[in-house]
């Protein structure tokens, strides 16, 4: 870990086969995958609520987030919960890896590599470990779903 400020905390986790990371910092916990309860009236990217630590939560299928396919899930499936604000939720991922701390000097703000639907989601994009990562922000993530 290098020493300063511009040093930040992130969680890795994979989801359709690419390594994603988000700041630690909106985490509230991770879940093995349970039971989602389906609602109406949200997106297609939202599978349902589950009840996460006492308290009802919109699950977000984070493949069908990012305007990949839906993909099966495994034993190894989770579910992270993150508050932004006022806001709690969860996605799916495939699986959670490590907390890694990633220096601002290392994080490429280029989007001219990514589609337009994951633009909306991706902060940047940092090598960790010799692996590109996506570095997600939690707000986009759940932007557009009701509570």
């Amino acid at each position: 870990m290098s020493s300063g400020n511009s040093t930040h905390q992130y969680l890795t986790f994979k989801s359709g086969g690419q390594k994603y990371a988000i700041s630690t910092y909106n985490i509230s916990g991770i879940e093995p995958k349970q039971e989602i309860i389906p609602i109406i009236g949200q997106p297609y990217y939202v599978k349902g609520n589950a009840d996460f630590s006492g308290i009802i939560v919109p699950i977000i299928d984070l493949n069908l987030r990012l305007g990949k396919e839906k993909q099966g899930y495994t034993d190894s499936s989770c579910i992270i919960a993150i508050r932004t604000g006022d806001t709690y939720a969860g996605f799916i991922a495939d699986e959670a890896n490590e907390i890694v701390y990633i220096d601002e000097q290392r994080i490429s703000r280029q989007s001219s590599l990514l589609p337009e639907t994951v633009l909306q989601i991706v902060v940047g994009i940092a090598d960790v470990d010799n692996e590109l990562v996506l570095l997600l922000d939690s707000g986009a993530i759940v932007s557009g779903i009701s509570m």
